[in-house]
This record gives structure tokens, C-alpha cells and sequence, in this order.
């Protein structure tokens, strides 16, 4: 998905351009949050004006605030954490590749997990991953990480 339509869609809705880019369960905190947020302030507007369901409208809109800003807090970290410093990623993808060609993939698993942590919204990273779980035999969490590496492609286009 592209950028900006999850990005206006993680502002109207807090947490589900989070999900559309990457499912899991710290975005849907904020998703949560806020239709909580949605629905409680939805009863004390559709409910006649009783106190009660006056403080009800504010609760649920400050939650749905407080969705927004979380979710837009989490869009912050992941943006920031895609534009990682190439310095400090090369010498790793460079211990990565020396181990796997000298075919020892164990210590290349180890290397490409660092990897993925440090790269997380890079797709590269996963596929790397991904390469590595399938030579030593790990296909269900091979493919895991390669549909992964798709998910965060497309997330660019």
C-alpha cells in the first residue's frame, strides 16, 4: 500500500494504516484505543444530554485523541527506523554474506536475525531472512519472513 492513503487512513481511523503496513499487536493498541474511543463517544452523542453521557462523549473523544497521537507516534518510529544509518548496516550484511558462503548457516541465521532488527521495515532484510531459514530447512518461518518482505515492497510502491 502506498504510503500517503495509510497514512491519512492511520489519522481518520488511529492504528489501521499501522495494521495495513504491518499486522501485529502494537499496532492494533491504537486501533483499539481509538474505536473505543469512536464508540463511546458515538453512545453519548446519539443519547440525550445527561451528564453522565456528556462525560462519556469527552472520555471517548479524548481516548480517540490519545489513539491518534499513539498511532502517529508509532508511524514516527517506524518511518525513522527504515532510514537506517547504511554504515552501521553494511559490515553486517558483509559478515552475513561471508557465512553464507562459507556455508555456515547457522552463524549466517544469527547474523541475518541482527539484521532484521536493525532493518526491520526493510524488505531486503527479510528476504535475507528468509533465504537463510529455507537453506537450513525452516520453511514455514521462511515464508513467514518472505511474505514479510512483500508486505513492507509493496508498502513502498
Amino acid at each position: 500500500m502506498n504510503r500517503l492513503p495509510a497514512l491519512v487512513l492511520n489519522t481518520i481511523l488511529p492504528g489501521t494504516g499501522l495494521l495495513l503496513r504491518r499486522p501485529g499487536w502494537v499496532p492494533a493498541i491504537p486501533a483499539c484505543i481509538g474505536m473505543a474511543g469512536l464508540t463511546l463517544f458515538s453512545i453519548a452523542y446519539v443519547t440525550t444530554g445527561t451528564e453522565s453521557t456528556i462525560s462519556l462523549g469527552w472520555i471517548g473523544l479524548i481516548a480517540y485523541l490519545t489513539a491518534a497521537l499513539l498511532a502517529g507516534a508509532i508511524w514516527l518510529r517506524e518511518e525513522q527506523s527504515s532510514s537506517r544509518d547504511l554504515t552501521v548496516i553494511q559490515p553486517i550484511f558483509q559478515t552475513f554474506a561471508g557465512h553464507y558462503l562459507r556455508n555456515d548457516l547457522p552463524a549466517a541465521e544469527q547474523t541475518a536475525r541482527k539484521l532484521v532488527r536493525l532493518a526491520a521495515s526493510e524488505p531486503g532484510a527479510w528476504r535475507l531472512y528468509g533465504l537463510i531459514l529455507r537453506a537450513r530447512g525452516a520453511g514455514k518461518k521462511a515464508l513467514q519472513a518472505e511474505r514479510r518482505a512483500e508486505q513492507l515492497a509493496q508498502s513502498r510502491d
